[in-house]
């Protein structure tokens, strides 16, 4: 739909979480988008992404994150952040539900790793902007995680640069 209204699209896989949906979708959005319109194409991920200072560590990070979806007899689907959640939402509804938990399709590394696999994706599914997503429970390490990203960024936007040194 908003590839034929000349809107912006973003897809968030830290919520839908099947890369073969995401990779559809973003094509969709591509082959449909109506030029003649007065919108821009612009196409944007929302990734589930941690950063740590090693490679293990961010593996460690990103194993712990889980994608709880629940499906309502109806065909309803939703995502919750907890087993718990999805569970009271289950039995609210009155319906028969089923709940599955999987890992997360979560992009992790090291700060140069981590944006090595963002760059990549940015170029293959041809999208203008990815948002970060960092689903860390510890506070201080869900923060070390946007710092480390931001300084590799801050790093390789430096390195793209020509010296302006006089």
């Amino acid at each position: 739909m908003a590839a034929e209204l000349g809107m912006p699209y973003v897809f968030a896989l830290f919520l839908n979480s099947d890369e073969e949906e995401m990779s559809k979708a973003v094509k969709t959005y591509h082959s449909r988008f109506d030029t003649a319109g007065p919108g821009r194409k612009r196409a944007m991920l929302a990734l589930p992404v941690v950063v740590a200072d090693s490679d293990g560590e961010a593996a460690r990070f990103a194993a712990d994150i889980k994608v709880i979806r629940i499906r309502l007899e109806s065909g309803r689907t939703l995502t919750t952040g907890t087993l718990e959640a999805a569970e009271n939402f289950g039995k609210q509804s009155g319906e028969k539900f089923e709940i599955r938990v999987n890992d997360a399709p979560v992009v992790h590394g090291s700060p140069e790793l981590a944006l090595k696999k963002l760059f990549e994706i940015q170029e293959l599914h041809n999208v203008e902007e990815i948002v970060v997503v960092t689903a860390i429970n510890n506070f201080q390490k869900r923060l070390r995680s946007y710092e480390l990203l931001s300084q590799a960024l801050i790093k390789a936007n430096e390195e793209c640069q020509p010296d302006q040194s006089v």
